[in-house]
């Protein structure tokens, strides 16, 4: 329960298959100014906007691992195409858009 947020009716999501550099880690010394630039370009980009999940597992944290649409876009592959995320297997390629991801982080 503590993962869902009635007051602003939201909930923790984990992107699949992105890393970016931290920004709000317990361990302060673990954010960077990369991460904190990640986190607001994301910020710009969804907030207060439509967006679409599309999710298959629960993770670590009982956080959904889920893509994310919006404006037609999907987020992960945008973050990989911008160069602020590798494509991370680690726990499995991506379901529905491996191929593309793949692709992206090539070029990056």
């Amino acid at each position: 329960r503590k993962y869902l947020n009635d007051k602003y009716q939201s909930f923790r999501i984990r992107l699949a298959a992105t890393n970016t550099e931290e920004s709000k880690h317990r361990d302060k010394s673990r954010n960077t100014k990369a991460g904190e630039e990640a986190a607001r370009y994301v910020t710009d980009l969804i907030e207060k906007r439509d967006v679409q999940f599309a999710c298959w597992k629960l993770g670590d944290y009982h956080r959904a691992i889920c893509s994310m649409e919006f404006n037609g876009q999907d987020l992960g592959l945008h973050l990989i195409k911008q160069g602020l995320s590798p494509y991370v297997t680690y726990f499995g390629q991506h379901p529905y858009l491996h191929e593309q991801y793949r692709a992206a982080a090539r070029n990056y």
